[in-house]
């Protein structure tokens, strides 16, 4: 397998990716949408090694203000997300000549709102891997990461009218939605909601583990690490 740096141009920013081949000439991808605060590409490295040892390339990116790529945090939000989401796509396809039905998207937490929002665009996506999957209403989309993003999501059930729910609902390929059994973080009725959206969903919940799935530290954690990346797989080779 190789892992490759690569450079994402995203508005007048570069982002940061590491697109990880494997040996063999690979028919499917994933590419990975990174949670919130200051995560980065480099939360997959470990999930891109198992993959790709499983003849799957893909490709984590950072997005902007996020670990290597430009930008400034602060000044970014939902909306800027989705469009670095489009960017990187674009570039995953052009370097691996990989199409929209070869390619699976996994959002984790934050990652999983911008997953699902991106099937708006690209319908044809084989499938979507949403891990410990957070929802953001509206309003929240276009307030800058900082008081005014805390703000927003901090207003009781400002979920209720994401536009995430509303493009899964009309997203016709299968979902796989991957939650920690002890997650408090994501409220149970996102989780449900979720659940209800997705026109062919498969649910598996995690024991062992609570929102942030991809850092383990106990052997109790490891083990459910393994349960995890084994059920995605799973998902991915029978859809």
């Amino acid at each position: 397998m190789t892992k490759l740096d690569i450079k994402i141009r995203s508005d007048n920013l570069v982002l940061h990716g590491v697109i990880d081949t494997p040996r063999a000439h690979s028919k499917v991808g994933i590419l990975f949408l990174h949670g919130g605060g200051h995560s980065s590409a480099e939360r997959y490295g470990d999930v891109q090694s198992f993959f790709s040892d499983k003849n799957i390339t893909s490709l984590a990116f950072s997005f902007r203000g996020c670990g290597s790529s430009e930008g400034i945090f602060e000044e970014s939000n939902l909306k800027d997300r989705l469009v670095d989401a489009e960017s990187a796509l674009k570039s995953f396809k052009d370097i691996t000549g990989l199409t929209d039905n070869q390619i699976f998207l996994w959002g984790s937490s934050m990652g999983g709102h911008i997953a699902a929002r991106l099937t708006s665009t690209h319908s044809n996506i084989k499938g979507l891997i949403l891990q410990s999957a957070a929802a953001y209403g509206q309003h929240a989309e276009s307030q800058s990461f900082g008081p005014k993003f805390s703000d927003a999501i901090n207003t009781e059930n400002n979920w209720i009218d994401s536009l995430a729910f509303s493009s899964l609902s009309s997203f016709s390929n299968p979902t796989l939605l991957l939650y920690g059994e002890n997650d408090t973080t994501i409220p149970e009725q996102v989780k449900e909601i979720y659940s209800k959206s997705a026109k062919y969903i498969q649910k598996i919940i995690i024991s062992g583990y609570g929102h942030k799935m991809l850092k383990p530290e106990s052997n109790i954690e490891k083990n459910a690490w393994k349960e995890m990346v084994k059920s995605a797989l799973d998902f991915i080779r029978t859809n």
